[in-house]
């Protein structure tokens, strides 16, 4: 595949830096944490709730419309250390060749976020 243009990607994959946010209740807002659950959210494979979507879908439309962005660019959960890229508009882009392939097996790990929010 090749685009057309240069796309303004919002990378997920990366590191991104601590910035804390504290609100008037003392409730510290971790930013680099909600980028990381943005960015899992993304690469969860879901295979029998569709409404578990909607988060997500949401999230695109936001940094889509409201931002600007062409695509999202999130880790693979189907192999370790691959990146997926969701590119918006398919007019941007075009396609230069395709293979059908099949999944054979899918390792699943679960991690617990709960420690991520922290209240003061």
């Amino acid at each position: 595949m090749k685009t057309n243009k240069s796309l303004k990607v919002l990378d997920l994959t990366k590191h991104f830096q601590e910035d804390v946010h504290k609100g008037n209740d003392g409730f510290e807002l971790h930013y680099k944490n909600i980028m990381a659950v943005i960015s899992d959210a993304f690469k969860t494979p879901n295979y029998d709730e569709p409404l578990e979507y909607v988060p997500t879908q949401y999230i695109a439309e936001y940094i889509k419309e409201i931002h600007s962005y062409d695509a999202i660019k999130y880790w693979s959960s189907l192999k370790k250390g691959g990146k997926n890229i969701v590119i918006f508009n398919s007019e941007l882009c075009e396609v230069l060749s395709s293979k059908l392939i099949g999944v054979m097996d899918i390792k699943l790990n679960i991690q617990d976020l709960s420690s991520i929010f922290v209240q003061s």
